[in-house]
């Protein structure tokens, strides 16, 4: 289940067979939670995404899980381009991350980059679908979707990436053997929604 697309319906059926070899089939229609693209404010142009936000996301740690607020600044960089800061909450770790303002789909979209050196290793910014881990190929949006933003899946990503990590490495270029299989802080960032504070932070 890890795969589904978010904001989706979905059926599960079970068949249940006990000692004697009766069976009855159970069926189920449910929806994954979560948003996609296609509800993005149209109306929302590169400005409305710049400035001050508070951020809160469910944080998975090493052994632990909890929903956690944060601030994120969104720079404007000119034209598309954006600068975003305060994507991760551990305090000695504060990377400014390069996206740009899609009109297409009224999102700002992050892909994977190299985000310089923590504690002696690289760092990649990487998505997860709940099953595989990417640092290439992929990238999140965010969008408008009744006065606050949140993150789904970009239009043109290829899997169902719905999380982020800071993922380390033992070399400058990300590659399956340089990859430590840690992430700064041992954390996974999930379900992410952004609350604009109100006043604007333009570079």
């Amino acid at each position: 289940f890890n795969t589904l697309k978010q904001g989706t319906t979905y059926t599960l059926c079970v068949c249940i067979v006990n000692e004697y070899g009766d069976t009855s089939f159970v069926k189920k229609t449910a929806s994954t939670k979560g948003y996609t693209a296609a509800d993005f404010d149209t109306a929302k142009t590169v400005d409305d995404f710049i400035g001050a936000f508070k951020a809160t996301a469910t944080v998975d740690g090493a052994s632990s899980s909890s929903d956690e607020s944060f601030r994120v600044d969104i720079y404007s960089l000119g034209g598309n381009d954006v600068t975003i800061s305060g994507l991760s909450n551990t305090s000695d770790f504060t990377p400014d991350v390069k996206a740009y303002f899609d009109p297409d789909s009224h999102s700002i979209i992050i892909e994977p980059q190299q985000l310089g050196r923590y504690k002696g290793n690289y760092v990649t910014l990487g998505l997860s679908d709940g099953l595989s881990i990417y640092w290439g190929g992929n990238s999140i949006a965010l969008g408008f979707i009744d006065g606050a933003m949140h993150m789904t899946p970009s239009p043109y990503s290829s899997a169902a990436v719905n999380s982020y990590q800071f993922l380390l490495f033992g070399s400058e270029k990300p590659t399956s053997s340089s990859y430590l299989r840690q992430s700064v802080g041992s954390k996974t960032y999930n379900s992410l929604t952004l609350e604009p504070f109100g006043i604007s932070a333009k570079a």
